[in-house]
């Protein structure tokens, strides 16, 4: 389904300009908390400002939080629900702090995902349950936020791939990638695709031990070319990193896993404007708790840059993400002050290890998602003087956005980044008038605003 407006009506995403060397992150916690099952939590880029915004009352979730229609939150529980504690999909008001089920999970329709979902250029959800289905081993879905229609897409099986723990990417050929850890022709796991357009569900590629046994996490996007990483395989039996072209199904492994650099990596890579992937391992390095490394896609040389320890976070079971300040930022599972995780940065620029935050039981603990960027609605605040509030529409687009800088005096820049981080386009205005016109295809874009010492990112939809 898309949404058209009229000349008349527009959505307009208003840009209120914050610190960038201080992104408020959010992210989940699957145990403890007032009830026991986890938190949604906060917390700013420099350890400040941490909060159990949400205390889970209505299932646990494993996943990552998605934005989607109205500046709220998405998400998945591998508990809770009325059909018998499947699982369910809820939304989280953050200016409101209000909860809701939007869907519960049942045998038919697939349960337990382990993932969060993924907000598609056409304005639905997506998003795979590792059980359940006619094979009861997991389903692909979508669920549209606008009407809350929740449809199974294609069942999973023993053929084409089953139980996934990852999400999905959209890459720029209009179809879904993702991965299924077992299954499929070597009984090693798959990585598939969905073509929006016409529905047709292909695996792409049958993994194989030597090749990469049971991937987890999801593909990333990079320059048209799919990274992603196995748990088990390859030359070493440690897990590998791989490439695969959509255009000619080529696959490749291009980083064989050592145990000494990490073993069994269980999330998604993450990928910067440059080309440099980063990620975690949950085993292997000097501990045994896990890596963090970067693999540059230029040059082909994998570093390992950090060791992860019992006492300040190790064992992570999600990814890493790139915040606006340029720093990584993730969870562990476990490790800490309290043994129940610990929210984690790590400085490109120094090369610095930082644990933000120890989670504990009252707060929640045991995180596995990623984090996510999200500056949370708070009320109406006063900018710098220099400063007025950009108006950015219509969003979602049928390709032509219009930014208007009224008022504003402070130059600014602006970036424009593929769902990726690819940057496509950037341009530089010192002053009013600044409308700019963007004609980009269809898809989910990421727009950085720059002003100063003040930035601001947020998601554009081309349809």
């Amino acid at each position: 389904m898309k949404i058209r407006f009229s000349s008349l009506v527009f959505f307009i995403l208003f840009y209120t300009i914050s610190q960038a060397q201080i992104p408020q992150l959010w992210g989940t916690n699957s145990f403890g908390g007032s009830f026991g099952i986890g938190t949604l939590y906060r917390i700013n880029g420099d350890g400040t400002g941490y909060s159990s915004s949400y205390n889970m009352s209505s299932g646990s979730t494993y996943g990552t939080l998605s934005t989607g229609p109205g500046n709220i939150l998405f998400g998945t529980t591998v508990s809770g629900g009325v059909s018998g504690n499947l699982g369910s999909i809820f939304s989280y008001n953050a200016a409101q702090n209000t909860y809701t089920t939007l869907f519960s999970m049942d045998s038919f329709s697939g349960y337990y995902p382990h993932q969060g979902l993924l907000l598609a250029s056409n304005s639905l959800f997506y998003g795979l349950t590792s059980q359940g289905g006619s094979a009861n081993e997991g389903v692909l879905f979508s669920y549209n936020p606008q009407n809350g229609i929740f449809t199974k897409l294609q069942d999973l099986n023993s053929t084409n791939g089953y139980y996934p723990e990852g999400g999905l990417a959209e890459g720029p050929n209009g179809k879904l990638y993702g991965v299924a850890t077992a299954g499929g022709l070597n009984s090693s796991g798959t990585l598939f695709s969905y073509n929006l357009s016409g529905g047709m569900f292909t695996v792409e590629h049958d993994f194989i031990f030597a090749g990469g046994f049971s991937p987890w996490g999801k593909p990333v996007l990079y320059n048209n070319m799919l990274y992603g990483m196995t748990f088990g395989g390859g030359t070493l039996g440690y897990g590998l990193i791989y490439s695969f072209d959509p255009a000619t199904s080529t696959f490749a492994a291009i980083h064989y896993f050592n145990g000494t650099d990490g073993s069994a990596p269980t999330g998604p890579l993450c990928v910067s404007p440059a080309g440099i992937l980063y990620g975690n391992t949950s085993q292997g390095g000097a501990n045994n708790g896990g890596v963090i490394f970067e693999f540059d896609l230029n040059s082909g040389v994998y570093t390992k840059l950090h060791d992860y320890a019992d006492s300040t976070g190790w064992k992570p079971m999600g990814g890493l993400m790139i915040a606006s300040d340029g720093n990584l930022y993730g969870n562990t599972n476990f490790g800490g002050a309290n043994s129940f995780g610990a929210v984690i940065k790590y400085d490109l620029s120094s090369g610095t290890y930082l644990k933000l935050h120890d989670c504990s039981v009252s707060e929640g603990g045991f995180p596995r998602g990623e984090l996510i960027e999200y500056n949370a609605p708070s009320g109406t605040g006063e900018l710098p003087s220099q400063h007025e509030t950009i108006t950015i529409g219509p969003n979602p687009s049928s390709g032509t956005i219009t930014i208007d800088f009224k008022h504003t005096t402070a130059p600014i820049h602006i970036e424009l980044f593929t769902i990726s981080g690819k940057k496509i386009w950037q341009s530089d205005y010192l002053s009013y008038p600044g409308s700019v016109n963007l004609n980009e295809p269809a898809g989910v874009y990421f727009l950085k605003i720059t002003s100063g010492s003040y930035s601001q990112t947020g998601k554009l939809i081309f349809y």
